[in-house]
């Protein structure tokens, strides 16, 4: 079938009104475009240099042994989580004289030995996570610069047949 055109004095919008639709709507694509290009390549840039976009405060916290100890880490990293949130063990009369019992209200005190793997791999799970979190926002920018790539150029086109 071929395209409808109508009949010569029937206009169903103004070609003025029209083509500043279309113009107007290329501009906001190119402005979102553009916005989401930005943070594209600041997303890009937290992967290639992390050290760069993580926060300072986040860095020193895991920074040396010292480190932990002074913060508020220390506690939950020394305590396993299976003991963290479980209620105090009762103590049966089957312990010898001397035992050790752990409960939730104990703590445990890591020697710098246990501490520093245990400080590399929280380091590690903070660049992890700050990765993950950036290539996770590559995918949502590089979706909508698609977005808008083709709504610019639906209206672009739109533009040019209006204009002749």
């Amino acid at each position: 079938m071929g395209r409808y055109v109508p009949e010569k004095g029937v206009h169903f919008m103004n070609h003025g009104r029209l083509q500043t639709y279309a113009f107007s709507v290329c501009f906001l694509s190119l402005i979102c475009g553009a916005i989401a290009t930005g943070l594209f390549l600041f997303n890009f840039v937290k992967i290639l240099a992390p050290d760069s976009t993580i926060s300072p405060n986040v860095l020193a916290k895991y920074s040396s042994i010292e480190s932990i100890l002074e913060s508020s880490n220390y506690l939950s990293m020394s305590v396993p989580r299976a003991l963290s949130n479980n209620p105090p063990i009762s103590q049966p009369d089957v312990f010898a004289e001397g035992d050790t019992v752990i409960t939730s209200q104990q703590p445990l005190y890591l020697s710098d030995k246990e501490i520093e793997p245990r400080r590399l791999k929280q380091l590690k799970s903070v660049y992890s996570n700050h990765r993950f979190i950036a290539t996770q926002g590559i995918i949502f920018q590089s979706i909508i610069m698609l977005i808008c790539s083709i709504v610019f150029l639906i209206h672009w086109r739109l533009t040019k047949r209006v204009g002749t």
